[in-house]
């Protein structure tokens, strides 16, 4: 994290020498960790948090503005999933042969720098596309293990037994943006986009062996400086 706040302190002195708008943005994002496979009867319940951070827009040509951003972004997300693996750990036991349901939650912090170029339609208007880096702060995945059985032929009954693979969720992640901005007045804009993760969030584990991807829409409301 030290890193990332020093890298800005020292490019916001380089903006503003290049005589950059700035400002800072508050919003909402909403979604959710996307398995590339979706197990028949799994669901889950989008996550909406608060979203504050600073940007900095530069223009590149009369139409096309370059803009960079720095987000505190959390994104959580629930889910209910049938599982069926050959050999599990929880709490320190071994569990073979379990198949039944997984009820968890994601509760994942990131610093994000987001970067656009957008092209103006008109003088509100813009549309844009670009990619974001974001650098885990704090990742959380826990929940239970219910409605199972394990053992030879199914011999022990699971339920309600606490699991916790926060130390299976990636510390970076990244991928591509698209959106709109409106520019309600000279300092006030009104932006939404969509970001999707290129990097699993997950690493391979025995509860999650295929890939997930963060898949979040954003809606914030811009003052420049």
């Amino acid at each position: 994290m030290k890193f990332w706040v020093c890298l800005f302190g020292l490019l916001m002195p380089v903006a503003l020498y290049a005589q950059w708008d700035y400002g800072m943005e508050v919003g909402l994002n909403a979604g959710a960790p996307i398995p590339e496979k979706i197990v028949s009867g799994a669901k889950g319940q989008p996550g909406v948090q608060p979203v504050l951070g600073l940007y900095a827009v530069y223009a590149l040509r009369r139409r096309i503005d370059l803009q960079a951003g720095l987000y505190f972004d959390s994104k959580t997300a629930s889910y209910t999933s049938p599982v069926a693996y050959p050999y599990i750990v929880v709490s320190g036991d071994s569990i073979d042969s379990f198949s039944g349901k997984v009820k968890g939650k994601f509760s994942n912090r990131y610093l994000s720098l987001p970067i656009f170029v957008f092209y103006k339609l008109g003088n509100q208007w813009s549309v844009g596309a670009g990619g974001y880096f974001s650098y885990l702060l704090r990742g959380s995945n826990k929940g239970q293990l219910t409605e199972g059985k394990a053992g030879f032929n199914g011999m022990f009954a699971i339920d309600d037994r606490a699991f916790d693979e926060s130390a299976q969720i990636h510390s970076i992640d990244y991928g591509l943006n698209i959106g709109l901005k409106y520019q309600i007045r000279k300092y006030l804009k009104l932006q939404w986009f969509v970001a999707y993760g290129l990097q699993s969030v997950t690493k391979a584990s025995d509860y999650f062996k295929d890939k997930t991807h963060n898949a979040y829409t954003y809606l914030t409301l811009g003052y420049g400086f």
